[in-house]
């Protein structure tokens, strides 16, 4: 196979997963608005971090890919504590805040 044909491969395949990884994080950035949001909480730095990635197996065998990101809030504006969300496959599947008053555990799938 000619250099020309791997370089554009390489290339197609660096592009899918950047646009994955983009979704992604847009996908989670727009949960953790609306989480906070709905707890009267304030989203800090407007933005989310990867912290990481690993497939999960379901009970019917099936494989899927399930990315943690984080992101920070304040109660008060004064402090900054942590929240995460999950995402498998593109779905949210949890949220979970480091409230001050005690962690926050929503499971997203149910609502």
């Amino acid at each position: 196979m000619p250099a020309e044909a791997w370089l554009l491969i390489t290339a197609g395949l660096a592009f899918g997963l950047w646009s994955w990884a983009t979704h992604a994080r847009d996908r989670v950035d727009l949960v953790s608005r609306e989480v906070c949001r709905e707890l009267a909480l304030q989203r800090l730095d407007d933005t989310v971090t990867f912290e990481r990635l690993r497939v999960h197996r379901d009970g019917n065998g099936r494989f899927a890919c399930e990315r943690l990101f984080a992101f920070e809030f304040t109660v008060n504006g004064a402090d900054r504590h942590l929240g995460r969300v999950c995402l498998r496959g593109d779905r949210p599947l949890w949220a979970h805040l480091e409230h001050p008053d005690g962690a926050i555990h929503i499971d997203l799938l149910r609502g």
